[in-house]
């Protein structure tokens, strides 16, 4: 599975308009924890699914919307 790539954003971490990224969901991986925990890692691996941050490029740290 690949990570969906678009256009350029500010990183607050470089001070400059970088690349970005945002990282796939290992269902696998989380599947498994939510059977390990009966249940109680569903929610996060919801949360997980549906907001999508934004990695930069250069500095691998999450990029904040303003």
């Amino acid at each position: 599975m690949t990570s969906d790539k678009k256009g350029s954003c500010y990183c607050e971490h470089c001070r400059k308009d970088v690349s970005w990224h945002i990282n796939p969901v290992n269902h696998g991986g989380q599947l498994v924890l939510t059977l390990c925990t009966f249940g109680l890692w569903l929610p996060m691996w919801l949360a997980m699914t549906f907001s999508k941050t934004k990695f930069c490029d250069v500095c691998n740290q999450s990029i904040t919307e303003e």
